[in-house]
């Protein structure tokens, strides 16, 4: 699992340190903050905001567990993606952690018609680091709790003590010795152990402001300790870069949100926290969750997003199928002239059973990167002839090998009536795509050539005797560019292991002579642009065996050893009577 350490150069309020254990320098309190709406004159340089109509609220930072200033504040590990400037919090890092006491009623809303506001007088406006945050709720203003081998809850080196909450007010007047352990061993009489705490080491299951007295010990001395849940904590778990902005004339940046970017809590550049809401102002947003993660680590460590991790589980969630179509098994609603994008073909026989296989790759990373990022990825379904549809599922045991960079998509159905099937396919922009059929155990003598590479199964009597196998097709402007024609005993015919073979290769037409007919299924694979119906005939050829593996053929001669004359059959007219394509016996 490839792990990255992001550093984002941005100057911010420092954290200082105090013994003991790790504490903010005490600061004058100050009143709460309300949601405060103010024009664009009076927008401060270094500042984010959101713009909603004419009016700009001021994105804050109250307190942090990291200080931008040290080098090691700077630094944010997670799971890299593909791209190594996006990624997960790696889960073995420490916890970067906000902190809002006199803040947490001005943290504002931005909806997707709304704007983010940069004010900047210098420096660099062109690359913006999102870290996106999950709510913990109210608690005592401290992180970086851990339990200790009894399971008491007690602060160690990590834990941070937020200086505008009460917490840290009540315990900095206490005389605690330098390398000396907090245990906080019970709240309003309610013992506490590790089921309380997060894993940003934050108490758990407190209410807004609630009052509590703490049952802390220094060391092994008792202290009662007043309290209250006074700060809402937000943990760290992704990470973001974009580079997109717009400058306005009026003095700032518009800053330009990602279509992929989910609802959530967002700290951008370690200087402005918003809540984000991926709908516009005014739309419902009871159902619209905060905290879904967007990347995902699968069982074999790769990082996912969340549309590549819905993907691969199945998953037919509407948000997930926003860009595309979502199908069922058995769906008898689906119209193919609904689809601008399909494929037909037509069996004139009911089969044993039908393959179908799309092989498809982006035409660039550019392309591939939009798909994972907003969802739109491949999807197809194959629809037979009563209604019913099989979805098409990725099949890795398709590639060639470990470098094959193509993905396979496959859909089976055991039953193949005789009839129209449709490939019906959503959101295959940008893609390179091609379609193989294969029909298993079937009479039918044709098929429909749609794509460039086609695949048919039929079924022939054996005979021992030469036969000729011939193709036509409709579009007969058009020559195959190549052929494989495997036999039931693994003998194969094509255009490079048996050019000899070949008699006709010409445009709406090519036939190629065998020795014998082995009894069974034989298989084609048709190599051509947009044939049209292919039909497939043989008929017992007059070429010799020995002409067909290059010998001379022995000339039929009279009893008295002189050769016997042959005469070609002609009509009442005198012209040649050509040959006919005679019917394919059909396996009953």
């Amino acid at each position: 699992m490839k792990r990255n350490v992001f550093t984002v150069l941005i100057i911010a309020t420092a954290i200082l340190s105090a013994t003991g254990c790790k504490k903010k320098e005490k600061e004058e309190v100050v009143v709460d903050h309300a949601l405060t709406a103010v024009t664009v004159n009076d927008l401060e340089n270094g500042g984010y905001y959101v713009k909603a109509g004419d009016s700009f609220y001021y994105a804050p930072v109250e307190d942090k567990s990291f200080n931008p200033n040290d080098p090691q504040g700077t630094r944010i590990e997670f799971i890299a993606s593909k791209d190594s400037e996006t990624g997960l919090e790696d889960p073995e890092a420490n916890h970067r952690v906000l902190a809002f006491t006199n803040w947490d009623n001005a943290i504002p809303t931005l909806y997707k018609n709304d704007q983010l506001i940069y004010k900047s007088s210098s420096g660099d406006v062109s690359n913006f680091t999102w870290e996106r945050f999950i709510d913990e709720g109210y608690s005592i203003g401290v992180s970086g709790l851990k339990a200790n081998g009894a399971g008491k809850i007690v602060s160690k080196e990590g834990t941070m003590y937020y200086a505008a909450g009460t917490a840290y007010q009540q315990l900095s007047q206490l005389e605690i010795p330098a390398n000396t352990d907090i245990i906080i061993d019970s709240m309003n009489g309610t013992p506490l152990n590790n089921t309380y705490l997060s894993d940003a080491g934050t108490i758990t299951g407190l209410s807004k402001d609630a009052g509590i007295q703490a049952n802390v010990f220094i060391g092994t001395t008792p202290q009662q300790v007043m309290m209250n849940a006074d700060t809402r904590l937000f943990k760290s778990t992704e990470m973001y870069k974009t580079t997109n902005f717009e400058l306005s004339a009026n003095g700032y940046a518009i800053v330009k949100i990602p279509d992929y970017f989910k609802s959530g809590y967002y700290l951008i550049n370690n200087v402005g926290f918003i809540k984000y809401i991926a709908v516009d102002r005014g739309n419902d947003e009871s159902s619209i969750s905060l905290d879904t993660p967007y990347y995902y680590v699968d069982e074999g460590g790769n990082l996912l997003t969340y549309y590549e991790w819905a993907d691969k589980n199945g998953m037919a969630t509407s948000e997930l199928h926003d860009n595309s179509k979502s199908f069922n098994e058995s769906d008898l609603s689906i119209n193919p002239d609904d689809y601008e994008e399909q494929a037909s073909v037509t069996l004139d026989s009911t089969q044993e059973n039908i393959t179908a296989v799309i092989r498809y790759k982006y035409k660039d990373a550019g392309s591939e990167d939009n798909a994972v990022r907003n969802g739109i990825f491949p999807h197809a379904v194959l629809v037979k002839p009563d209604g019913t549809t099989k979805l098409f599922e990725q099949d890795d045991t398709l590639k060639i090998d470990q470098n094959d960079s193509y993905v396979y998509l496959r859909a089976e159905s055991d039953t193949a009536p005789a009839g129209d099937y449709y490939v019906l396919y959503t959101n295959f922009d940008n893609i390179i795509k091609s379609l193989n059929m294969n029909y298993i155990s079937g009479n039918a003598d044709s098929y429909i050539h749609n794509g460039k590479d086609g695949r048919v199964s039929i079924y022939f009597e054996g005979s021992d005797a030469p036969h000729n196998i011939s193709l036509k097709w409709e579009k007969n402007d058009r020559a195959l560019t190549d052929i494989v024609i495997e036999a039931p005993d693994g003998t194969e015919y094509s255009m490079t292991k048996t050019p000899d073979n070949i008699i006709v290769n010409e445009a709406g037409k090519f036939t190629i002579k065998v020795p014998y007919m082995a009894a069974g299924e034989y298989t084609f694979r048709v190599k051509g642009d947009q044939l049209g119906r292919v039909w497939i005939s043989t008929e017992e050829s007059v070429t010799t065996v020995d002409e067909l593996i290059g010998g001379d053929a022995v000339p039929e001669t009279n009893a008295d050893g002189t050769p016997v004359e042959t005469e070609a059959e002609t009509s009442s007219d005198g012209s040649l009577v050509e040959d006919t394509d005679s019917e394919t016996k059909g396996k009953n």
